[in-house]
């Protein structure tokens, strides 16, 4: 009976070990796969927070605002920028001034873009090519559209993944919460100090993993369901009383 309880035991522990094995095996071929390419989303995502600065150091010649900007000086920049396309723009945008960004600007589809003075006039043509290259970099890795962004999605999807099977991989993780064995042996050490920075930070990498991969995978929930399509005049905002908008399933 005693050697039945013993054999069922050790067959318990094997089991946990085995376990911890597949998990920690899993997590490294993970890391690797998917390392390199989440160290550029990191670091470019890192300094896309200054996306704005930098925007504004490549062309420190536009001029700024000091508050808003006008009604008038924004309905004549956004006829300008109309007025210089032959065609019915997919996308017209206005951006207005504000603290971090006092400029007034004007974009068709992405393409042609221009900055406004304080009376609307256009004058200088949007070129930030640094600012450009971090966000294709961090957004898409410099392919298509549709599918950079959706392998971005699936490296957020896998970092979570990497996180979770991490943490999981640690069956004694609340109890080495604050184990530091930064001397001796140096490989106790690297890998406390590994496990120290991702068990504190792993609510933080898993929201900006999670709500990465939302935004990446958001496009193929449109194989699922495709959405509604709202369209609306070209000049709805230059005629708010002219608003013609129906929906299209």
């Amino acid at each position: 009976m005693a050697s039945d309880i013993n054999m069922d035991t050790a067959a318990g522990k094997a089991g946990k070990a085995g376990f911890v094995a597949q998990m920690l095996s899993g997590h490294s071929a993970v890391g690797l796969a998917v390392g390199a390419l989440m160290y550029i989303l990191c670091l470019s995502g890192t300094l896309m927070v200054f996306h704005e600065e930098f925007a504004r150091w490549e062309q420190p010649e536009v001029p700024e605002f000091a508050g808003s900007a006008a009604p008038a000086a924004v309905a004549r920049a956004a006829e300008e920028g109309l007025a210089r396309t032959d065609d019915v723009p997919h996308h017209y945008y206005v951006s207005l001034p504000h603290a971090s960004m006092p400029r007034l600007g004007v974009s068709l589809d992405g393409e042609a873009s221009w900055y406004a003075d304080a009376d609307g006039n256009l004058t200088t043509p949007v070129h930030h090519p640094w600012t450009e290259f971090l966000e294709g970099l961090h957004y898409y890795l410099h392919l298509p559209t549709t599918l950079g962004l959706t392998v971005v999605g699936i490296l957020g999807a896998m970092l979570v993944g990497l996180v979770i099977s991490g943490l999981l991989a640690h069956p004694r993780i609340f109890r080495d919460a604050f184990a530091m064995r930064l001397k001796g042996n140096k490989q106790l050490a690297e890998a406390d100090l590994h496990n120290r920075l991702s068990v504190w930070g792993a609510p933080f990498h898993i929201l900006v993993a999670l709500t990465g991969a939302a935004i990446g995978l958001a496009p193929c929930s449109h194989i699922l369901r495709p959405p509604p399509i709202w369209t609306v005049t070209w000049r709805v905002f230059m005629s708010p009383c002219s608003v013609q908008t129906r929906r299209r399933i």
